[in-house]
């Protein structure tokens, strides 16, 4: 998902899907809170990971990530 009125003039993107823990959700909405944010931060340690390892090949890369760019990480369903 792309944040409105920004422009990413990607050629090519990469996804990246971590699943949440569905046993640790089952222990309430500070569990469902707590898992959704450590699958966030996980999503961005991968996106931040892989940018790097694809600049290093020599291709230009960028990691989007909840908070820190103009794209966001949403969940699948």
């Amino acid at each position: 998902m792309i944040d409105l009125g920004e422009d990413v003039p990607h050629e090519f993107v990469i996804v990246a899907c971590v699943a949440e823990d569905y046993e640790k959700v089952l222990c309430g909405a500070n569990a469902v809170e707590e898992e959704a944010m450590r699958v966030y931060a996980k999503c961005a340690e991968i996106a931040t990971e892989l940018a790097a390892h694809v600049r290093l090949l020599g291709y230009p890369a960028r990691a989007h990530h909840n908070g820190g760019s103009e794209g966001q990480a949403i969940p699948l369903f």
